[in-house]
Parts: structure tokens; C-alpha cells; sequence
């Protein structure tokens, strides 16, 4: 605490009003019933009396609240106290205190813990209301309060309680603490929940589009998948989630979406499409109520399940308004069976739909169905006409597939130039396969001169991306190659790595 809050006063008020403050406060804190705290009592009196200008406390940055910085260094008064009554877990010790009135400031603490254990989104009215009541106690009976309560934050995870109460005592900036390791510890639980809570707070706005809804979920799914296996990490990842849900208001299928993107609902198995709620999605009921039930109210139980799949409901919803990158997800939703039964021809009514809107990668997919013939009739000239569209727009793996047309064709359609650059494009963006099939023809001298080194460049290229025949071929290379030199050390290592892949006598490859 610093003088201004000892005092409660707000920082460069004036003289007059310090001194009255001061006389009112130490008729209650005399030093022969507590010298400690008269004497911290005193000492903020006397700051506050040479209090200047650029005394005043600077507001941290946005990005870092929580911040352990320079703050007043007053010794703390032992005090004993007894748990709160509403915790029972981990009893603090149980020492009896003498009451001062109707309120002493341990029965203040049991009467906030218990109104957080019922509503605790309401943290910050709940201390403010608190405070007041200690108000009219001595400096040592809020000392007192404040620790015992940092020590049950400690305990229990009170997680809108803590973000509230290290803002209304100001922990980052305070010093001096009986308590300094705990106080760190809060300290940095409140400055990883800022964190992630500007990290996740573009994804949150009222009267978002279906689109946006479909892509902000994505957004908030790669940020939980990068926080899920730290276990405080994500403990503050569903807290900040619950404030946003309870701040704005978002749409049933955009709540719905984020229950399966974060995994807060589950299925035993792929080919069971039905979905249950989680015992983390169930645990967060008693860190944000109105949160929780926002969430469990935009989806449809049916007993213990919900279906159909939230992701799928929510695209649908999309691709019904007219977007075409949704029309695409659909596509792909029923193309590989996961969210909803697999339909092939629906996959290729809603990419087609996609494809004709110029959305890349269902031009891709188109030509990967034309292809195969899977949900149409095979149709390599339809085929190529969607990957050579793809591939103008820069696919690597549309590039990939035009060049393997080119290069194993029938005549008079096979043009090996072509594939060369083809597979050259691709294998540029950094993909293996077209890395892999560029060295084979310089090292076949397919479509252009024989060249070792050029084929040694691509297979090296693929192979450290873990593709087995390239890891085999690079070794090989090394081993035996008589234009680039020879090294025995990395052509084992390359058969080695090239064998645990499971290339068996290279798989049957040969250069």
C-alpha cells in the first residue's frame, strides 16, 4: 500500500486535508496499542505531506499490467487469523480473534468469500462493498483483511476475486509484503490473464457475420491448441474466454462453435457424431456463472449429448448467407466424413460452387475429385483445367499434381518441360514431394540434361523434411557420386534416418 492509499486519499490533494485526515486516522491507531502500524500510519502522513508532482504513479502499459515495480517499502504487522468460512480445503490456522464490533475484518473476509463462491463475476462490487465496511476499522484491521486474503487467493483459485483484488491494492506496486513470494505469484497469474486476453480479444465483437464467426473461431482454436498443455495457461485461457462471452453479445452458433473449437465437448469416437460437454467445460460454472450459462444455453443438449456438430452447423449457416469460403469448408466437411457423414456428392456440389467463386483451394480440391473420380466421373482434362487454375493462383500442391499430368501422360499430351517448371514452382514453396520428383528428373535426366548436383540440391531439400526416398536417394548421392564429394559420415546418417522411416532397401528405389 502506498501513503495515498494508507490514507485514503486520492494522490496530490491538499495540505489541510491530509492533516485532517491524519488526525481522525490516529485517534484509532495509537502507539501503545500498535506501534507497527502507527508508525506506518505516521510515515505515510509525512510523504504525503513532501508528496510532488512527479511522484505521481505512472499507469502501466497495456500489454503489461502486472508489473513489479518500485512502490512503498513499509514492514508489515505479524497478524494471525483463522480461514474464511466458506473454504475448507486448506484451513488457514485457526486462531481466535476478539471482536471489534459487528464486523471485524475476518467476518468481513467470510462474507465476501462466500457472495464470490455464489456469484463471481461480481468480484469487483463485491471487495468495493467489503472495503466499505472497514472503513471505520483501524489501519491494522485492513492489513490484516488484505493479507488474510491474499493467502486465501493463494489457496483457492478465485480467479475474478484475484484480478480484482491485486487491481484495488495495487500488489504489482507494492512492496514490503509479509508475504512477497505469494504476492509475485498472484502478480504473475494476473499478468499472463492480460496477456492472453489481448491475444483473444479481436475475436470477440457483437453482430459478427457468419464468416467472421467461422474465422474468428479458427483464430481462437489455433490460440488453445498453442496454451493446452500448460495447465495454467489455460486455466486464465477460459477465464478471459468467459469474460468475453459475458461482455458481448454473440450468437448462439458463434458460442456453439467455440464449445467444440476449444474443446469444451468431446465424442468417443470419429464416427460417433454426437458430442458431450466436458468436466473442464462443467468446471468453469463456479468461476463465471453467467459465462457458463450463455455457453451451455447455445447449444441444444439432448440429455448428456448435442448434435449435429456445432462446426458444421455454424458453416451451414454461413454457406446459406452466400459466403463462398464457407461454401468451401462445407465441401470439405463432407468430402473427409468427420463432423457430419461423408457425401461425396454433396463435396463436390458445394466445391464446385467455391471453385466457380475463384476460392483457391477448392479449385484444388475440384481437380483432386475430377482426378480420383470420386463423386463424379473421372475426368483428367476437367482435372487439369481446375489444378492449372489453382496452380496460376499459386498452389503448391495444385502445381505439384499439373506437373505430374505433364510428365506421365500419354502422348501426345505428356510435356516434360512443363512438368519441369511446374514441379520447379512447387518445389520452391517448400513442397517435398515436388522436391523429391524434381530431383529424380535431373538425376534420370528426364526433360533435361543428367545433373547430380542439381538432384542432390532437391533430394536434400525434401529429405530434411523427413521424406523417406529422398533420404535415401541423399544418401546414396553421397555415398557413391563422383560430382559432389563424397561423405561417408552423412551418407549414413542419411540411410539411417532413411530406414527408421521404414525405406526397407530404400523401398525399392534405385538412381
Amino acid at each position: 500500500m502506498n501513503c495515498w492509499e494508507i490514507l485514503g486519499l486520492q494522490p496530490g490533494v491538499e495540505e489541510r486535508d491530509i492533516k485532517r485526515r491524519y488526525a481522525k486516522l490516529v485517534k484509532n491507531c495509537r502507539p501503545e496499542d500498535s506501534p507497527e502500524a502507527w508508525q506506518q500510519l505516521h510515515d505515510a502522513y509525512e510523504q504525503a505531506l513532501r508528496y510532488d508532482d512527479e511522484d505521481q504513479w505512472q499507469e502501466e502499459e497495456e500489454e503489461q499490467p502486472i508489473n513489479m515495480s518500485r512502490g512503498i517499502v513499509h514492514p508489515r504487522p505479524v497478524m494471525t487469523f483463522r480461514a474464511p468460512n466458506t473454504f475448507s480445503g486448506h484451513p488457514l490456522p485457526d486462531v481466535t480473534i476478539k471482536s471489534e464490533g459487528e464486523f471485524t475484518w475476518q467476518a468481513v473476509l467470510d462474507m465476501l468469500c462466500e457472495e464470490n463462491e455464489t456469484t463471481p463475476e461480481h468480484a469487483p462490487m463485491q471487495l468495493a462493498k467489503a472495503l466499505s465496511f472497514l472503513e471505520k476499522k483501524d489501519l491494522s484491521s485492513r492489513m490484516c483483511f488484505e493479507e488474510a486474503l491474499l493467502l486465501h487467493l493463494h489457496r483457492v483459485f478465485r480467479p475474478l476475486l484475484t484480478l480484482a483484488a491485486a487491481q484495488t491494492f495495487r500488489w504489482h506496486l507494492v512492496a514490503g509484503s509479509r508475504q512477497p513470494a505469494i504476492q509475485t505469484e498472484i502478480n504473475e497469474s494476473c499478468l499472463l490473464y492480460y496477456r492472453i486476453e489481448k491475444q483473444i480479444t479481436p475475436f470477440f465483437a457483437s453482430n459478427l457475420s457468419p464468416l467472421e464467426e467461422m474465422e474468428n473461431g479458427k483464430e481462437m482454436a489455433t490460440i488453445y491448441q498453442s496454451l493446452k498443455d500448460n495447465e495454467e495457461s489455460l486455466k486464465w485461457f477460459d477465464i478471459a474466454v468467459l469474460n468475453k462471452v459475458a461482455e458481448f453479445e454473440l450468437s448462439d452458433n458463434y458460442m456453439a462453435l467455440l464449445i467444440e473449437y476449444l474443446s469444451y465437448s468431446w465424442r468417443k469416437e470419429k464416427m460417433i457424431r454426437k458430442w458431450k460437454l466436458t468436466e473442464r467445460f462443467n468446471n468453469l460454472a463456479m468461476q463465471h456463472h453467467s459465462g457458463y450459462k450463455k455457453l451451455l444455453n447455445a447449444i441444444k443438449l439432448k440429455g448428456l449429448f448435442y448434435y449435429p456438430s456445432s462446426v458444421f452447423q455454424s458453416c451451414l449457416h454461413a454457406a446459406e448467407q452466400g459466403y463462398s469460403l464457407a461454401w468451401y469448408s462445407l465441401g470439405k466437411m463432407y468430402y473427409e466424413g468427420d463432423e457430419v457423414s461423408q457425401d461425396l456428392k454433396l463435396a463436390f456440389n458445394w466445391f464446385t460452387r467455391a471453385a466457380q467463386h475463384n476460392i483457391i483451394d477448392a479449385q484444388y480440391a475440384l481437380g483432386i475429385m475430377y482426378s480420383d473420380g470420386r463423386g463424379t466421373d473421372k475426368n483428367i482434362s476437367e482435372a487439369r483445367k481446375w489444378f492449372l487454375l489453382a496452380a496460376q493462383n499459386g498452389n503448391a500442391s495444385a502445381q505439384y499434381k499439373l506437373a505430374r499430368i505433364s510428365r506421365f501422360a500419354d502422348e501426345p499430351l505428356r510435356n516434360y518441360e512443363e512438368a519441369l517448371q511446374w514441379y520447379l514452382s512447387a518445389a520452391t514453396q517448400g513442397h517435398d514431394l515436388a522436391q523429391y520428383e524434381l530431383g529424380q528428373m535431373y538425376i534420370q535426366g528426364i526433360g533435361v540434361e543428367r545433373d547430380e548436383v542439381q538432384a542432390h540440391r532437391w533430394f536434400l531439400q525434401s529429405a530434411e523434411q523427413g521424406y523417406l526416398y529422398a533420404q535415401y536417394h541423399t544418401a546414396r548421392l553421397y555415398s557413391e557420386s563422383e560430382s559432389i564429394p563424397q561423405d561417408q559420415e552423412k551418407a549414413l546418417y542419411w540411410f539411417t534416418k532413411a530406414a527408421k522411416n521404414g525405406a526397407d532397401g530404400a523401398g525399392g528405389c534405385h538412381v
